[in-house]
């Protein structure tokens, strides 16, 4: 199908990035396009991963440091794991905490849970903003991906430069989240999370902030 060739295409532009497997998700709501690089859990990783009962979903690229503990806890709670991978964890502790469960990670990532049931989205990106994350809004609903080159290769974004933007590189020499040099194209800004509701609806949250580091972990 169209949608089929659109996503595939979009991971196309980025399989530097996951070389070593193509993860392909689509419902009546949406589609979803993976490209993975294999580095925990070699043979059961694959994406996307879903949780016990089949109703949530996640890719996830990046890596959590203390996935380990996290894992345990999880256990501890009645939660099952199918791999070893770090990306199933956060998928089993958003089921179980929400978006309060970023306090918990630690890590460079960033990631997008699907809930079937409510047809809802939760995308976030680790506190510094090492790994990125684009989006931008369509007509008919929203894209988002790792790179802008996936967004751009779907030939719904219209390749017009944010003058705006251009001028704030000029004077940082680069663009500061949530701008990119494409118009309506944006960064997800780091240590936040989105919201996609069923209608499209956005909200971004910030979930933590330098500030709340204590003095005695920054000696």
């Amino acid at each position: 199908s169209e949608v089929w060739q659109i996503v595939h295409g979009m991971n196309e532009k980025i399989i530097h990035r996951g070389p070593d497997d193509e993860g392909l998700f689509a419902d009546d709501f949406c589609a979803l396009g993976m490209r993975r690089l294999s580095i925990i859990d070699l043979q059961s990783g694959n994406q996307p991963i879903w949780n016990e009962s089949h109703d949530m979903m996640i890719v996830f690229n990046g890596e959590l440091y203390n996935f380990k503990p996290l894992r345990e806890e999880l256990r501890a709670l009645g939660h099952v794991f199918s791999t070893d991978s770090d990306t199933e964890v956060v998928l089993h502790g958003i089921e179980s905490f929400g978006t309060s469960f970023l306090q918990k990670m630690e890590g460079m990532y960033a990631f997008a849970v699907y809930d079937l049931k409510k047809k809802m989205w939760i995308l976030a990106r680790d506190r510094v903003g090492e790994k990125p994350l684009y989006y931008y809004r369509t007509r008919d609903g929203i894209l988002f991906g790792s790179e802008m080159k996936s967004l751009l290769s779907t030939g719904l974004v219209p390749k017009e430069i944010d003058r705006n933007a251009l001028s704030i590189y000029f004077q940082l020499t680069y663009i500061p989240a949530p701008y990119s040099i494409i118009k309506d194209v944006y960064k997800l800004p780091q240590a936040s999370y989105m919201l996609i509701n069923s209608n499209g609806d956005i909200t971004i949250e910030k979930y933590w902030d330098i500030d709340n580091i204590s003095r005695d972990r920054m000696i």
